[in-house]
């Protein structure tokens, strides 16, 4: 599933054999992928996993070779809308989801998680009501130590202690809770869109949260209750004193001290706490709280958040739309969120990965990067592989998934997978297509078709194998048989590689076509091919 679907949320929220060739003509085999359309990509520590719109890839970096899984190998969807690991356990938890057309919006329904402890080999279904129903869908996962957290839609933010099977909700207060379970569905608060895990000391865990209305901080001194949750929301400055009558009892008096939970409300931040009052005698006394709401972050709906671990601390980092009010903008805070900064005004920003202190962000303008704590980004966009005579190359901007890897960068979008090691230097291109020779493409074909050049990657591919090694020429005519453009002329294609050449619906002086039926003429050693392609506007 796009996450652009979040976009309209917010609206409603307010290598085969090959011949021997000279050495500058040997192709990279790129590994087929389930889909080029990505929405998250994970590390397991031996496995890269890809959650696509067309089921799940399982890269072994060892050996560069892929498994794909799909509804043949247990899933309840080909549709991935999250991915989360708990490493103690080597268990892996998939989101499933799919969208359907109600009255022109595009309207998500959750079809529950899959788990697997063996990578891949087996794999089990939970369907909890919060991520497998209308609106209810999960569209980020994290873990801390045995316990999964995943943030839904309607479905609220919920935890697994049994590794994904049985859930449950938390709440940032009782009236959240009371809105949740009496299906009101009018405290944003409830709404949930990202959630990351921040280890903080031996026997404490900091839970970020990111609903449509702003940031939660909820901290953990066990695996049960949260002890503190603080929000940061969109709001001015504010200071706020609350004065509190405390009955000191004999039992409060023998023990030096009172202690209570309070909830502060300054402005519309509320923080939960607990609160401790010396007690030398038993009488009355009368205690102060201050809380200081700070200025806080740019916008309230937070589409994505990132945890980044240097060697001087911690930071976080959120992509923050308005819901209301406030401005697109990416915050990040490296106090615990007492102090956010911002950069990447007006960009839709999707995931974030780190090096250290090199940060990546996967936007809907390209994958970005910064080293110098958001001054200043490179944007990578239309990757080519290095070494691929076969043009497998990213034409979309959009990018929605980013994991870093040691030295290595993943990142994908709309139009597939890439890879670098060299910070952006080069790449590897890996991408989905049906085989030639599979039922449906016993030869060569364009994909996709029909096609619009203003509309997604604005290309389509004619995707073809040749029998043998040598030059090949690709041509386009209209349906009156008259020669548009040609696209390859006498190219070297190595013989039992599958290979695409792009088209961008435009002829041979760069002037867009007209829709209609379009044939295409693939010449190789020994080979003819002819196919249909349709361009629709």
């Amino acid at each position: 599933m796009r996450k652009l679907v979040i976009l309209g949320l917010i609206l409603m929220s307010g290598s085969l054999a090959r011949a021997v060739l000279p050495l500058s003509f040997q192709a990279y085999s790129a590994q087929r992928i389930s889909g080029n359309s990505i929405v998250e990509i994970l590390h397991d520590g031996i496995y890269l996993w890809v959650g696509t719109n067309n089921g799940i890839s399982r890269i072994f970096l060892a050996g560069d070779s892929v498994k794909i899984f799909n509804r043949a190998d247990g899933l309840n969807s080909e549709e991935i809308s999250a991915m989360g690991f708990q490493p103690g356990r080597f268990r892996l938890l998939a989101a499933g989801a799919h969208s359907e057309l109600i009255d022109d919006f595009e309207f998500p329904f959750g079809e529950g998680f899959n788990y697997t402890t063996d990578a891949g080999l087996n794999w089990f279904r939970s369907l909890p009501f919060q991520a497998s129903s209308p609106g209810m869908l999960a569209y980020d996962i994290t873990s801390f130590d045995t316990v999964f957290y995943a943030s839904c839609f309607y479905g609220g933010l919920i935890r697994s202690f049994d590794g994904g099977v049985n859930w449950e909700n938390i709440y940032v207060d009782s009236l959240a809770q009371i809105d949740f379970e009496d299906s009101n569905y009018n405290d944003l608060r409830n709404r949930y869109f990202a959630v990351a895990s921040q280890a903080s000391g031996l026997d404490t865990a900091i839970l970020w949260a990111g609903s449509a209305a702003g940031i939660q901080k909820f901290i953990f001194t066990d695996s049960l209750d949260f002890d503190t949750v603080e929000m940061f929301q969109k709001t001015d400055t504010l200071i706020c004193i609350f004065p509190d009558t405390i009955i000191c009892d004999s039992a409060d008096k023998a023990n030096g001290f009172h202690a209570e939970i309070d909830t502060l409300i300054c402005g519309i931040s509320i923080v939960i706490q607990a609160d401790t009052v010396l007690c030398s005698t038993a009488d009355t006394v009368i205690d102060f709280d201050t809380l200081s709401v700070y200025p806080s972050i740019s916008g309230n709906f937070i589409a994505a958040l990132g945890v980044q671990y240097t060697s001087s601390g911690t930071a976080i980092w959120a992509a923050a739309r308005p819901t209301f009010t406030g401005i697109m903008a990416v915050n990040w805070t490296k106090d615990g969120g007492k102090n956010w900064d911002t950069t990447l005004t007006d960009e839709p920003v999707w995931d974030f990965a780190f090096q250290d202190t090199l940060v990546w962000a996967a936007t809907s303008s390209g994958l970005k990067r910064s080293l110098d704590w958001g001054e200043s980004w490179k944007n990578f966009i239309g990757m080519e592989d290095f070494s691929d005579t076969c043009h497998r190359k990213i034409f979309s901007p959009e990018f929605f998934a980013v994991e870093a890897v040691g030295d290595t960068l993943w990142a994908g979008g709309a139009d597939g997978l890439v890879r670098t090691f060299d910070g952006g230097l080069t790449w590897r291109v890996y991408r989905a297509y049906e085989p030639i020779g599979s039922p449906g493409s016993a030869s060569a074909y364009a994909y996709p078709s029909p096609f619009s050049p203003r509309l997604g990657s604005g290309v389509t591919r004619i995707h073809h194998k040749p029998l043998q090694s040598g030059s090949v020429t690709v041509q386009i005519f209209d349906f009156a048989m008259n020669q548009v453009i040609t696209l390859v002329k006498g190219q070297p294609r190595i013989g039992g590689e599958e290979c695409d050449e792009p088209w961008d619906g435009r002829d041979q002086d760069g002037e867009e076509v007209a829709s209609g039926v379009y044939f295409f003429k693939v010449e190789s050693p020994g080979q003819t091919q002819w196919g249909k392609i349709v361009v629709l506007k």
